[in-house]
C-alpha cells in the first residue's frame, strides 16, 4: 500500500486572483462562507454595498474558499456549481486546487475541529487578526495517494447523506409536531362546540386556569463557586438546559454530602425544568424532563422546577410549557428585562387552556408518539455524527488505511 506524502500547501493549492473590473462588479453575485463549516453561500446585499471602493475577484466552481478572519471558526468550502463566476474580496481568498488532490477530501481534512481550531496561530495583524495565504501555503500535511483520497472521500460523503436524510426527517417530524401541538392544545380533539376565552375560542368542555392553580414554580439554590468540586454530584446549571433536552457540555460537581443537606432540591428523573434567564431560544421556550442519565443533581439558582398536583397534568402540561403560546407569553414577561428574566410568580400567573383529564391524557398519548419518533432520529443523529467524527479521525490521519484495489471500500 502506498504511504502518504508530506507536502506543503503551496504544492497542492494556487491562489486565483482573476480581478474583476468595475463595470463587471456585480453587489448580487457576492459570496461569503459561513462560520462552523455551514458553507459557501450567495451572500445577502448590504445596505452599504457599492461598486469600485472594493477590489474584487472572480472565483470558480470546484474552487478551495475560506475567510481570512475566521478560517479558525470553520469558515472554509469548495465553491459549489451554482455559485460559479460569483465575486469575493481578497478578504475570501480562493484558490485551485491540485490534480493530485480530490476537493473533498481536501474539505474533510480541513472540517476536522481541533485541525481548523489550531490554524488561528497562524493569524497575524492588530485588531481584527486574519489569517493570509501566505502563512496557510507554508503549512505541511500529510497527503494519501489520489485513489486512497476518492475513498476516504466516498466513505465519508456517505456518513453525511445519511446524517443529511436523517435531518430532513427530524425537521418534517417536528414541523408536523408544531402544527398539530397548536391545533391540539387550542381546539381538543373531536369537538364541535366554543366558547370565548381570555386567550381565544376553546372547547366548551374546557376551563382557563392560572398556572398557580396547578402547580407551584420551585426556583434553585444560590450554590457558590468556592463549592465546587472535582467529583461529587452533578451542579445542575441554566447551562444545562436547552430545548426539550439537556446540555452536560458544561458539567460541574458540589460535594457529594450537599444531596442531604440541600435535599429539597435534588432533582429526580422525570422533572421538568425551566431557564428563568434567558428562557426563550429561537422562539422556544428553554424546559427539558430530566432523563435517569441526568439525575440527581443539584438545582442551581436561575433555573426553575415545576411541582404539579398530579403527574398526569404534569404530562399534559409539559407538551403546552414547549407551546408557541407559551413561549410568547414568556416573551411578554420578560420584555424590557435586562438580561431577559422571568420570575417564579410571573411564570405562575400565566393562563392557560385546561382540557378534561381524560382529553389531557389523549392529547398527551397523541404527542409522546411524535416525540418518541424524534428522540429515535435524534439518538441515530448522533450515532451517526459520533461515527464521522471517529472515522474522520481515523481515516484522515492515516490511522486506519482503506483498500484501493477492491471495487467495495473496506476498513484494513
Amino acid at each position: 500500500m502506498c504511504e502518504w506524502n508530506k507536502t506543503k500547501l503551496a504544492d497542492i493549492l494556487t491562489e486565483s486572483k482573476i480581478s474583476v473590473e468595475k463595470n463587471r462588479e456585480d453587489i448580487y453575485k457576492r459570496l461569503s462562507v459561513k462560520l462552523h463549516l455551514n458553507g459557501v453561500h450567495k451572500r445577502e446585499v448590504r445596505d452599504n454595498d457599492n461598486i469600485g471602493k472594493t477590489r474584487y475577484y472572480e472565483r470558480k466552481a470546484g474552487q478551495f474558499i475560506y475567510g481570512k478572519q475566521n478560517l479558525h471558526n470553520g469558515a472554509v468550502g469548495i465553491i459549489p456549481n451554482c455559485l460559479d463566476g460569483y465575486q469575493s474580496s481578497s478578504d475570501i481568498p480562493t484558490f485551485d486546487i491540485s490534480n493530485s488532490i480530490n476537493s473533498k477530501w481536501l474539505l474533510y481534512y480541513f472540517s476536522r475541529k481541533h485541525f481548523y481550531k489550531g490554524l488561528e496561530r497562524l493569524s497575524t495583524g492588530t485588531g481584527s487578526k486574519r489569517i493570509n495565504p501566505k502563512n496557510l501555503l507554508e503549512l505541511s500535511i500529510n497527503i494519501p495517494p489520489l485513489k486512497e483520497q476518492r475513498k476516504i472521500a466516498a466513505i465519508l460523503s456517505s456518513v453525511d447523506e445519511a446524517i443529511e436524510k436523517t435531518e430532513q426527517i427530524i425537521e418534517q417530524t417536528e414541523r408536523v409536531k408544531k402544527g398539530l401541538m397548536q391545533e391540539l392544545l387550542t381546539k381538543g380533539i373531536g369537538h364541535t362546540e366554543f366558547q370565548d376565552s381570555p386567550i381565544g375560542k376553546i372547547p366548551k368542555e374546557w376551563s382557563i386556569k392560572s398556572l398557580s392553580e396547578v402547580l407551584k414554580v420551585q426556583g434553585g439554590y444560590a450554590f457558590k463557586s468556592k463549592d465546587a468540586v472535582d467529583k461529587g454530584i452533578p451542579w445542575f446549571k441554566i447551562a444545562n438546559v436547552s430545548i426539550g433536552q439537556t446540555n452536560w457540555s458544561d458539567r460541574s460537581y458540589l460535594p457529594m454530602d450537599f444531596k442531604d443537606i440541600y435535599h429539597s432540591y435534588v432533582l429526580k428523573a422525570g422533572d421538568i425544568v425551566m431557564a428563568m434567564t434567558r428562557p426563550i431560544l429561537s422562539n422556544q421556550t428553554k424546559v427539558v424532563k430530566l432523563e435517569e442519565s441526568d439525575v440527581p443533581a443539584l438545582l442551581n439558582q436561575r433555573v426553575c422546577r415545576f411541582i404539579f398536583e398530579n403527574q398526569e397534568s404534569g404530562d399534559y402540561l409539559y407538551h403546552v410549557f414547549r407551546s408557541r403560546y407559551f413561549s410568547n407569553e414568556i416573551l411578554l414577561k420578560i420584555a424590557g428585562t435586562d438580561p431577559p428574566n422571568v420570575s417564579s410568580k410571573q411564570i405562575e400567573s400565566i393562563i392557560i387552556p385546561y382540557p378534561t383529564a381524560i382529553e389531557q391524557k389523549k392529547i398527551v398519548k397523541v404527542l409522546n408518539k411524535y416525540d418518541a419518533s424524534l428522540n429515535t432520529e435524534m439518538n441515530k443523529l448522533k450515532k451517526l455524527t459520533i461515527l464521522k467524527h471517529g472515522l474522520m479521525q481515523e481515516l484522515l490521519t492515516g490511522k486506519k488505511r482503506v483498500k484501493v484495489d477492491d471495487s467495495e471500500e473496506v476498513l484494513s
